[in-house]
This record gives structure tokens, sequence and C-alpha cells, in this order.
């Protein structure tokens, strides 16, 4: 079975860029404050990525058909 391409692979090829994740404006990481400290952590909605392309195959991560985790997404609904 070949190996699927990445999600940058597929966009460079189609030539257009993935939509930014709101939250982290497609850095991948959320700087926050905890009182005079600065923190910075993975963006939890796009796991780190930045961007988000929808899974094809399922929509909140889950099978249609049998109710088990997606195996395009890993049960994330998204292609990150």
């Amino acid at each position: 079975m070949p190996a699927s391409p990445t999600m940058p692979d597929a966009f460079s090829a189609l030539g257009v860029a993935p939509p930014e994740c709101d939250e982290c404006e497609g850095r991948g990481t959320v700087t926050y404050f905890t009182g005079p400290h600065e923190c910075t952590r993975e963006c939890e909605g796009r796991h780190g990525v930045g961007r988000r392309l929808h899974c094809p195959h399922c929509v909140d991560g889950t099978q249609p058909e049998t109710g088990g985790t997606c195996p395009t997404c890993d049960g994330y609904a998204a292609l990150s």
C-alpha cells in the first residue's frame, strides 16, 4: 500500500494553503499568562499543527457505519 501524502504535501500539490486555526493563528502554539509568567502550550484544537483540514470520511472522528474510531484521522475529525 503506498504511503499517503502528508497534509502540507497535499496542499502544496493543489497550490493552496490549508485554513489556519482561529485559536493559534496557524502557529500551532498558544501563549497564555499565569500570574507574572508567560507560558506556551500546544494548540489543543489542531494538535500543534496550526492548520485544519476536515476528514473526508467522518464528521466527529467516528466511522458512520460502525461507530468505531475513524482510521483516516485517528478520531480527531481532521487531517492534521
